[in-house]
């Protein structure tokens, strides 16, 4: 552990809500000291600690709290209760626009941000040409700030706060208004901070962008941390939270009986006392699912049963060389009657990111009715064009329409499998990704 930056203890936020404006008055005026209010809690007993150079993403849904803990790192907000300790100078990117002065121009605002942090006119001068190349607002910067769109409130805000020489940056959903360039140029400069020692904290939705740029991640639940840990491993259990909510009452009902009749039928296996004309699966590398139950979800309608994949030999491998013809073979077990079944794959970076994938309903693949209690093998045969270790993720749904909002999870396994492509001298691969490229050229003189 380094030296600690920050450090959270028993921080609880509340807010009083009224529900009338006048109701703020007629409180302050009570000589009974009457309530017209009730109590929300924003945050609710949060700790934690973040060590110099540490890159932690803060997720969760809108209302749990991140902006609310932001502010109060920031001490733009005091908690009702718990203290706060931060070393070292901070730079934040919260709400767009803030601390800035409509009325003064891009320049102007930025030797007041610089005045703001504690920096000296002089030392913001030699940093003046940086901070407005980074921008890149060309004439606008002469222009006072509430003429620019939201984007270019967020290239003079990112622009300033990256080039002031932070300890700790702190950055909430900002890149979110710019063009994809500029949170492309963002994210490099972000990562050349961290690589330099400082210390950020990203609040985003986006996963992807956290699994890129982040080691930790801390999620936040209704005012509290539901998680705290690896960044690839807490976004994955957000996601599949995500997922979940999407279902109705009666489909996590059912999910809750398959869950439970899971657990017993795992009970009888491991005590023995278990009689079924189902075959057990071989005790395979990585292809055990019951070790991924925390990672699965669906209405369990349909169970993946076994994940394995298949070098050209047709042996079960996990070391595949570049251009070799790799087998993704999926074992199902259906508990009830399904129409128009669609398997997928998705194939994922030892950062989490996804890197490629495919279902079956994208690629026409269409399934006669499944009958309860059938079974079926689905492999999915593709050359290996990848790098480094990958994992991949399958699931199965019912897809009669291209309109996401329609399809029904039936099962889902995270992490279902870890396989390593090969390093190959005779054709190196320098890509994360390998495509193909009809090449042509023309010589003229």
């Amino acid at each position: 552990m380094g030296t600690e930056i920050v450090r959270v203890t028993n921080v609880s936020k509340k807010y009083k809500l009224y529900k009338q404006p006048n109701d703020r008055l007629k409180e302050a005026l009570s000589f009974r000291n009457k309530n017209y209010h009730s109590d929300f809690s924003a945050l609710e007993n949060i700790n934690f600690s973040i060590s110099k150079g540490e890159n932690v993403g803060i997720i969760g849904k809108n209302g749990s709290g991140k902006s609310t803990l932001l502010k109060i790192i920031t001490g733009i907000v005091q908690p009702s209760t718990g203290d706060v300790k931060v070393y070292g100078r901070v730079s934040a990117i919260l709400e767009l626009g803030a601390g800035f002065n409509p009325e003064y121009s891009g320049i102007e605002n930025i030797y007041t941000y610089g005045m703001i942090m504690g920096i000296t006119k002089k030392e913001m001068h030699t940093k003046i040409d940086e901070i407005i190349e980074f921008a890149d607002l060309g004439d606008f910067i002469h222009q006072p700030v509430k003429t620019y769109s939201s984007g270019m409130y967020a290239r003079l805000a990112f622009s300033v706060a990256i080039n002031i020489d932070p300890n700790l940056l702190i950055v909430d959903e900002a890149l979110s208004v710019g063009d994809m360039g500029f949170q492309h140029k963002c994210m490099i400069k972000m990562k050349e901070l961290i690589d330099r020692g400082v210390t950020v904290i990203f609040v985003s939705h986006d996963t992807f962008a956290i699994k890129s740029l982040c080691s930790r991640c801390i999620y936040l639940e209704h005012g509290k941390i539901k998680a705290d840990g690896n960044a690839i491993e807490i976004t994955d259990i957000y996601l599949m939270d995500t997922r979940k909510k999407i279902y109705t009452a009666e489909a996590e009902e059912i999910n809750s009986l398959n869950q439970t009749a899971l657990d017993s039928l795992d009970s009888d296996i491991i005590n023995g006392t278990l009689e079924t004309d189902i075959p057990m699966q071989e005790e395979t590398k990585d292809s055990d699912i019951n070790k991924y139950e925390k990672l699965r979800y669906g209405t369990g309608d349909i169970r993946i049963k076994k994940v394995s994949m298949l070098n050209e030999q047709g042996s079960e491998a996990d070391h595949f060389e570049f251009g070799e013809i790799m087998s993704i073979a999926i074992d199902l077990h259906a508990h009830k009657q399904i129409n128009n079944l669609n398997c997928c794959i998705r194939i994922r970076d030892k950062n989490g990111i996804d890197v490629t994938g495919t279902t079956t309903f994208e690629e026409s693949i269409v399934f006669p009715t499944i009958k309860e209690r059938e079974k079926l093998k689905v492999i999915f045969k593709a050359p290996n064009l990848l790098k480094h270790d990958m994992t991949f993720s399958v699931g199965v749904t019912i897809n009669d329409t291209k309109d996401t909002a329609d399809i029904v999870i039936l099962d889902h396994v995270d992490l279902a499998y870890t396989f390593k492509s090969v390093y190959n001298p005779k054709r190196p691969v320098w890509y994360m990704y390998y495509q193909n490229y009809d090449i042509k050229f023309d010589i003229f003189k």
